[in-house]
């Protein structure tokens, strides 16, 4: 009885494991292919199908041919314009980027939109029916399988919301990347998308160079004074020269769609009487600049004249719309990158600003930030936020977008996030999760579980606690948080764990060492500024393991700025050698007597004997003033043979040094005698980062109890508020 019961057991597996297979296509039989790849002669549809031949091939070792016709059964690789001619009545036809895939008998057809389409239909059939991925360009999961097989009742059409999705990430530019994630990237070229003229646009249509020495009132208006930061957009001779300039620039580019026409980067806009005049009319500083927009616009009819809402013209005008042929840029700056923008609907939000726009225009164009610029390698957890912002892009119907992330090698987690964002862009609706696990499991393979409890320590800990995260924070913004010495600690345990794990695999090792530079580079540019004991951290073994682990990955650069890594390298040894001082100011107060009304923030940093390095972070004491006079309270009288002051050199974030700092000193804090000047003696030093030390030497003997200091910025005939000097720290010995 047994026996007759196992064999009809038997009997019944092999009938389902036949009528499975029953209820499948066979690609190939015995090493050979049983389909014919099938094209109507389009150029796109034979690009396509050489892409589904190849990884057939690939897959299952079999040779697949391509013709436009087929005598026996055939995968029909068409566009949506062919497959109307075919069979109209049966088909789903989809939008410019979507696709369809299906099964009529044993005949399969991948059809695709007018745009991108048909690859985007190939490579989604082989992801969804034959198990391919393409994670990085160096991580492609090509099953292999002799005899593939595929669901006889395939019916599946997608069309995604966002039909425009570029990811601006040194992974997306690598090998087949964004044709097989389904991006507009250029393959192989690492640059922004291809328009005829891109963002902060506006010298390039009236440059100052050219006019500001003789027409300065082209140029914006502040503080009373005519200065090169922003166009005067009310002068009826800058819209001249400017469309004169935008005629010539079609013309070279006859092919282009899309020309950016938009303020400079900075919030300098122009204040002068027919600007302020403008705004008010328009409710808003993006109205004075769309209303010169669609003039010129007015002028270029069959093009599409994009410009930006960023920074101080984000908000929506009230009493001016958008022209029919007039883009907006939509930048989602200055938010909590830890907070998905659905969160905060708060007056000025992305959300709010968003929402006023899109009552104005459909031809909305949503620019995202998705790595710390300031700082490349910082952990910038995220994740929590990746799907709720692209479900919000794709539930406003916004079918462009660009994500800024950093085109060159070298950020935090780069690979995963590009992954996570790019599936993202293409179906808002996946499952993230499931998605990251999936792709981390086979990117760092024996070591995965412990990137993946490295991960969710990160996000826990930034969703539980609140965190604020910005795209400029520094190491030190979040040392008391996420980035704090016991959580580092933790860290670094899970990373010691993974590269354990995955010892004996050079590759997958690398991988772990590649995602552990994010807490080098914290320990180093954040934790050490703590004065931690080596004991904790061996800083000089972190710092050699950083610098091997990046020339071997070959990155050159750790922020956006104009550091590379070997600048950081070099400060990063010096500043572990002389960030301690001696200083008999040490514990001092200050004081600032002129503005009196003004407060500084960390004064006490300025007297700690701990020196700041040229990162931006709380170490630094900011002063916003042209002039400001600060007196120092050192508690008592000391002899004085020097006083120095370290300020920062950063004109890329408007950080200026003094022009010149006088000096002055008292016993009584009430009558102060001057001792002398130190003046700024290195003009013409550029755009790099750089530490600069006025020192004053005293004559003789000065004994003193107080020390003033009036410092008066450079160039302050010509700034605005938004430029500062950084000081750290007044050094007296």
């Amino acid at each position: 009885m047994k026996n007759n019961f196992f064999i009809q057991l038997v009997f019944l597996v092999l009938m389902a494991g036949s009528s499975c297979k029953a209820q499948q296509l066979a690609l190939t039989t015995e090493g050979k292919a049983n389909y014919t790849i099938v094209t109507a002669g389009d150029v796109k549809e034979l690009a396509a199908a050489k892409i589904l031949q190849d990884n057939l091939q690939k897959i299952s070792g079999a040779s697949f041919s391509i013709s436009q016709s087929a005598e026996n059964n055939s995968i029909q690789v068409l566009t949506a314009d062919d497959a109307k001619k075919i069979s109209s009545q049966q088909l789903i036809i989809p939008g410019e980027e979507g696709i369809v895939l299906k099964t009529f008998n044993k005949d399969v057809y991948i059809i695709g939109g007018t745009g991108n389409g048909v690859n985007n239909a190939v490579y989604e059939f082989l992801e969804k029916y034959l198990g391919c991925r393409y994670y990085t360009s160096d991580a492609v999961l090509i099953p292999q399988n002799k005899n593939p097989f595929i669901p006889s009742n395939i019916n599946y059409s997608y069309t995604p919301v966002i039909k425009y999705r570029y990811v601006y990430s040194w992974p997306a530019f690598q090998g087949e990347y964004a044709g097989w994630n389904k991006l507009q990237n250029t393959p192989g070229q690492i640059k922004t998308p291809p328009v005829g003229l891109w963002v902060h646009s506006m010298f390039t249509l009236v440059p100052p160079q050219k006019y500001f020495a003789t027409h300065p009132e082209y140029f914006a208006l502040r503080n009373g004074i005519r200065v090169k930061t922003q166009l005067n957009l009310t002068n009826p001779d800058v819209l001249s020269i400017a469309k004169q300039s935008l005629d010539s620039i079609i013309k070279k580019n006859p092919q282009a769609t899309i020309f950016s026409v938009s303020q400079m980067d900075n919030s300098d806009y122009c204040e002068c009487d027919d600007c302020k005049r403008k705004a008010r009319e328009t409710g808003s500083q993006s109205g004075v600049i769309l209303d010169f927009v669609n003039k010129l616009a007015a002028d270029f009819p069959d093009k599409i004249i994009s410009t930006l809402a960023y920074n101080y013209s984000r908000s929506a005008p009230t009493n001016i719309t958008p022209a029919k042929n007039v883009n907006i840029m939509f930048c989602a700056t200055g938010v909590n990158r830890a907070v998905p923008f659905i969160n905060d609907k708060s007056q000025g939000s992305v959300y709010s600003d968003l929402n006023a726009w899109s009552k104005l225009t459909n031809n909305i164009f949503f620019w995202d930030y998705i790595v710390d610029f300031r700082h490349l390698y910082l952990p910038f957890p995220t994740y929590q936020t990746l799907q709720p912002n692209i479900q919000f892009i794709a539930s406003n119907k916004i079918i462009y977008t660009f994500q800024n992330g950093w085109g060159f090698r070298g950020s935090d987690m780069t690979e995963l996030k590009t992954y996570l964002i790019s599936q993202l862009l293409w179906n808002p609706d996946i499952d993230v999760k499931a998605t990251r696990d999936e792709f981390v499991k086979f990117y760092y393979g024996e070591a995965a579980p412990y990137i993946l409890q490295y991960l969710d320590a990160l996000n826990s800990y930034v969703q539980t606690h609140q965190i604020n995260l910005t795209t400029s924070d520094a190491p030190l913004d979040h040392i008391n948080d996420f980035l704090s010495p016991a959580q580092i600690k933790l860290y670094r345990q899970y990373f010691n764990s993974a590269k354990n794990a995955v010892a004996q695999n050079a590759v997958y090792l690398q991988r772990v060492q590649n995602a552990e530079q994010s807490i080098r580079y914290t320990i180093l540019d954040g934790m050490k500024k703590l004065n931690i004991s080596a004991d904790t951290v061996n800083y000089a073994n972190v710092l050699s393991d950083f610098k091997n682990v990046a020339a071997t990955a070959k990155v050159d650069k750790i922020e956006e700025g104009n550091a590379s890594l070997n600048d950081f390298v070099a400060d990063q040894e010096a500043y572990e050698k002389n960030n301690i001082v001696k200083n008999l100011a040490a514990g001092a107060s200050l004081t600032v007597t002129n503005p009196a009304s003004y407060s500084v923030k960390n004064a006490d940093n300025l007297f700690d004997k701990s020196l700041g390095n040229k990162t931006i972070d709380e170490k630094w004491v900011a002063f916003q003033q042209q002039n400001i006079e600060l007196v120092i309270d050192m508690k008592k009288a000391v002899n004085i043979d020097s006083i120095s002051a370290r300020f920062m050199h950063n004109p890329q974030l408007k950080v200026n040094l003094p022009e010149y700092i006088k000096y002055a000193v008292s016993t009584n804090g009430k009558s102060f005698t001057d001792i002398g000047v130190a003046k700024n003696i290195w003009a013409g030093m550029g755009v790099k980062e750089d530490i600069k030390n006025f020192v004053l030497k005293t004559s003789g003997n000065t004994t003193a109890r107080y020390i003033k200091m009036n410092i008066k910025m450079v160039g302050s005939a010509n700034i605005d508020s938004s430029q500062s000097m950084l000081c750290d720290e007044i050094i007296v010995q």
